[in-house]
């Protein structure tokens, strides 16, 4: 579970970033701001997961549950094409 959680939440925080006011100025600030969401995406991942880790947790059923969370979001696409 916690492994779906953090997925969500690193996605949510991303799209925050990237999808922000301030990145519909123009081109140049909506690239930056999609390279800053993925940058911040990403640390708050190795962080988060450097603290669930340090807990007493099932580590593969962590990891499985951040997979599965991880690949649903990839193959959406798939599922709901227009």
């Amino acid at each position: 579970m916690k492994g779906g959680i953090i997925a969500a939440v690193t996605n949510l925080v991303f799209a925050l970033i990237a999808f922000s006011k301030f990145a519909l100025s123009n081109a140049q600030q909506a690239k930056m701001a999609l390279v800053k969401g993925h940058s911040f995406k990403l640390i708050l991942t190795i962080v988060l997961f450097v603290i669930v880790l340090k807990q007493e947790v099932a580590a593969s059923a962590f990891i499985i549950g951040f997979s599965l969370a991880t690949v649903a979001q990839w193959s959406a696409a798939v599922f709901f094409k227009h």
